[in-house]
């Protein structure tokens, strides 16, 4: 509260100094106001430069997908994502939020591809799958991801969370079995009817 008080006393004053150097004609008046209000904007950019660093936005940009998936390394929350987007997915949107302070870490990569695809997709991960659930509304008794893809996505900050639609079949290919609140957990959701894959992963 206090440094809201002394900002806007400094932007007062240098506005004041300012309205009194236009009126006087006095050219060091003028200066004096213009060099605070620059200074003030310094300060505000700054300030806004240490926030983003501190408390990143979501992003929904395809390009930096490869490099996510390569800084994560060998995380098995992410093992079973494709390294690049694949040349044949369609209709392909991405969603990642780095979790500032408490909040949780998401990835999703959601795509269209064949029916063929999603026959062979589907073969590969239901046998690993630790858990299997429908899509559909949340519920008290089972913990499900949420659905951060949704079509009704404009921009980094609509994050349009809700459910699963009751189409995909959520498979949980890694939980940690170690966390009890929260969960530490990830997999694919798989669509037949729409031939489409959401690989997903929350901590």
């Amino acid at each position: 509260m206090f440094s809201i008080v002394c900002f806007w006393g400094m932007a007062f004053g240098a506005m004041i100094l300012l309205i009194i150097g236009i009126q006087r004609g006095s050219k060091a008046l003028i200066k004096a106001g213009v060099a605070s209000l620059l200074l003030l904007g310094v300060f505000i950019g700054l300030g806004f430069l240490a926030v983003r660093s501190v408390f990143p936005p979501p992003t929904t940009n395809l390009r930096q997908y490869t490099k996510l998936i390569g800084e994560a390394g060998s995380s098995p929350l992410l093992a079973h994502f494709p390294r690049k987007i694949p040349a044949d997915a369609r209709n392909v949107h991405m969603y990642y939020n780095p979790g500032p302070l408490q909040a949780a870490t998401i990835l999703q990569l959601r795509y269209t591809t064949t029916p063929k695809q999603i026959a062979i997709l589907t073969a590969r991960f239901t046998p690993k799958a630790v858990q299997i659930m429908t899509g559909g509304d949340d519920d008290l008794f089972t913990m499900k991801p949420s659905f951060f893809t949704e079509d009704n996505v404009k921009d980094s900050h609509d994050t349009g969370l809700g459910s699963f639609p009751s189409d995909f079949q959520i498979l949980v290919l890694y939980r940690d079995q170690a966390q009890t609140a929260d969960p530490t957990y990830s997999g694919v959701a798989i669509s037949k009817k729409r031939n489409e894959i959401v690989y997903w992963m929350e901590y």
